[in-house]
């Protein structure tokens, strides 16, 4: 072997060590990051609705049709994004917008955030749930076009643990919701809000308006509020119930949709919101991210594909 070879091996050997010690440092340094464990000391959280602080929900996700603020979401690892499927469809035919369209933003507090400790991420694909209508599995995954970074800011939250839970396992207990939805002026707030509200029975929920409730109230969804006036508004859906398990928050809920008053046409905070019951669509998060491989499942089908909905 000659002495240029020699050099080019050499070069090759150091620029293969240095590139494996970058990875190794970039595995150590996310590994330090567990789901749904924050890394900021919080203060107190309270009752009513206020603003939160910098790294309190590292898991939040902005979503952005364009320019413009959308919906909110949740992270669950550093490739996807669980939303609320009306949140990425166009209203007037049900189908997924472009994915091209549609950005993440992680890490922020502030609408109009822009700082370095915000990572801005494209989105390659929308996964609608296939029977997905109105107020009737209202859940949707969105693929990142690449990895997160995790920091003090951006974290996942768990999904795990919520595989096992029970149907009515969450009544009676209280859950952390928040967004950037409309504030009492009727316009979005440019600070992340956050509120916490106790989850209701469902018969509870139906009886208290059967005509708004009645049709969508299933064991995929779940009821919560206090109906003292705090509570989501537009802007808010797609975003997560949040629910301390231990040491570890947990994704429980995504926020579907909530009263109105069509006189006012503003939100009526007095109300119930109903939310995806996520521990019901474990398996299909799981299926949908590729974290499932079972030869002998096969997707949910739209009613139009299933032999008792076929003509003939």
């Amino acid at each position: 072997m000659d002495i240029l070879s020699l050099v080019m091996l050499a070069i090759f050997g150091l620029a293969s060590s240095v590139n494996a010690s970058e990875d190794s440092i970039s595995s150590a340094t996310q590994s330090r990051y567990t789901c749904g464990i924050r890394k900021n000391y919080v203060v107190d959280l309270i009752h009513k609705g206020h603003s939160a602080v910098r790294g309190q929900w590292p898991w939040h996700a902005a979503l952005f049709q364009g320019k413009v603020y959308k919906c909110g979401g949740t992270l669950i690892d550093q490739r996807h994004v669980l939303t609320s499927a009306h949140c990425v469809v166009v209203q007037r035919n049900r189908r997924p917008l472009a994915a091209g369209d549609v950005t993440i933003q992680l890490g922020k507090l502030d609408l109009d955030d822009d700082k370095d400790y915000v990572q801005i991420m494209n989105v390659s694909e929308i996964r609608i749930h296939e029977e997905f209508g109105t107020h009737i599995n209202d859940i949707a995954l969105l693929v990142l076009s690449s990895s997160v970074v995790y920091s003090d800011y951006v974290i996942p939250i768990c999904i795990e643990s919520i595989q096992t839970a029970k149907a009515n396992d969450l009544e009676g207990r209280r859950g952390w919701t928040v967004g950037w939805g409309e504030t009492e002026g009727g316009k979005l707030s440019k600070v992340l809000k956050t509120a916490q509200m106790p989850v209701v029975n469902n018969t509870v929920c139906v009886q208290s308006d059967s005509q708004l409730y009645g049709r969508f109230i299933s064991d995929k969804v779940f009821c919560a509020g206090d109906q003292n006036g705090t509570s989501v508004c537009r802007g808010d859906s797609g975003g997560g119930m949040y629910s301390l398990a231990g040491d570890q928050w947990e994704l429980r809920g995504i926020v579907s949709f909530a009263g109105y008053k069509s006189e006012t046409a503003s939100c009526d905070t007095m109300r119930y919101v109903v939310f995806t019951n996520v521990a019901s669509y474990y398996h299909w998060i799981k299926w949908k991210t590729g974290a499932l491989v079972d030869e002998n499942a096969s997707a949910p089908k739209r009613k139009s594909e299933r032999s008792e909905y076929r003509a003939g």
